[in-house]
């Protein structure tokens, strides 16, 4: 869930497929959808006044056209393009009849989504503008000053094994440089599209050969699980129905690979907590809680609280994230400058001190 904090990115994890929806649009859409459910409006009356907004005009246009064809909320939304986190919590909503709560946790989760995203951009503005500059800079470096110096040395028959070794490092890190952004937007790209292509189990392999990954997808999996399988449970689902629902979930491939193994490991007679330690993608001291709290009697309330506890550590990470990203695009930007420096002024004082 981290990576949502990136705006190119936010499909990958965030789960907005691309859609002419903005976030802000879907937020103000779930919230007032939601109050006017809350108040008794039944969903038809409901979309019939909101559909007044003229900012919230055209989705709704098109969502009541999706349930006129007999698609359920949940899928319609999906269809306009809305965060797959919040399409989950109608999955869920409609196993336990709360769609309001689905709403308002969903417009919550993507309020906070907004907000990180939002101080991610001003963050990372003004370091950007200065990387682009950078870039040029390398660009008119590599085409006209590095050639120019080349014909001066040459002019005056001067040749330096040191010289050439810095001129030919400062003409390959300004070409790595130069083709760093084209290569990485080109293997996002690739990754993003390859993504959902791959079965749950390969994705599964390949993401635990990825320590930042695996802990990003471990932290939203834990808190997609305990949340979804709490909610169940204080519906009055029965613990093998709600892990045999949420197994069913097509939105998060991995939540649907574990609870899928859950559910084999109980009807192989495991117990919940033991079971727990099979899943790769589950914190580990997840399985403690719930042997705790089964003895108690307070499953599903734990694992709610322990789900919020969840997005706390996850709006901690992304804080930090956050704080780290100005001062390492100015390191990196003064060591970069420095380097360049260094390797156009050392010749010139290696060919000084020759005369």
């Amino acid at each position: 869930m981290l990576s949502d904090l990136l705006p190119n990115t936010r499909r990958w994890v965030s789960g907005v497929r691309p859609s002419s929806i903005k976030m802000k649009i879907q937020i103000r859409l779930l919230q007032r959808l939601s109050h006017l459910l809350s108040r008794g409006y039944s969903l038809q009356h409901s979309l019939e006044i909101l559909s007044f907004d003229s900012s919230l005009h055209p989705p709704i246009k098109r969502l009541k056209h999706h349930l006129l064809e007999g698609v359920s909320l949940e899928d319609a939304l999906e269809e306009l393009g809305f965060s797959k986190y919040v399409v989950s919590f109608l999955h869920v909503a409609k196993m336990d009849n709360k769609i309001e709560d689905a709403l308002i946790k969903g417009s919550n989760l993507l309020l906070k989504q907004q907000t990180y995203q939002k101080k991610f951009v001003t963050l990372i503005r003004y370091p950007l503008v200065l990387f682009f500059l950078f870039i040029g800079l390398m660009v008119f470096t590599k085409q006209f000053l590095l050639p120019t110096f080349l014909q001066l040395y040459a002019s005056m028959n001067y040749e330096s094994a040191k010289i050439t070794q810095l001129i030919k490092g400062l003409n390959l890190f300004t070409s790595l440089l130069i083709w760093l952004f084209p290569i990485t937007a080109g293997a996002a790209g690739i990754w993003m599209w390859a993504k959902h292509k791959l079965r749950p189990t390969q994705l599964s392999r390949l993401y635990e050969r990825l320590p930042l990954i695996r802990d990003i997808i471990t932290l939203q999996t834990t808190f997609l699980f305990t949340y979804h399988f709490g909610c169940l449970l204080q519906s009055g689902v029965s613990v093998r129905k709600s892990l045999s629902l949420l197994s069913t979930s097509p939105h998060f491939p991995i939540l649907h690979l574990e609870t899928n193994t859950l559910y084999q490991e109980l009807e192989n007679g495991s117990s919940l907590s033991s079971s727990i330690r099979t899943c790769s993608f589950l914190k580990e001291d997840l399985a403690t809680l719930i042997h705790q709290s089964q003895n108690e009697g307070k499953l599903s309330d734990d694992l709610i609280v322990y789900s919020e506890w969840i997005i706390e550590e996850i709006e901690q990470k992304a804080s930090k994230f956050l704080s780290f990203i100005q001062p390492v695009m100015f390191l990196l930007l003064g060591i970069s400058i420095l380097f360049i420096y260094s390797s156009i002024m050392m010749p010139i004082f290696e060919w000084m001190k020759t005369m």
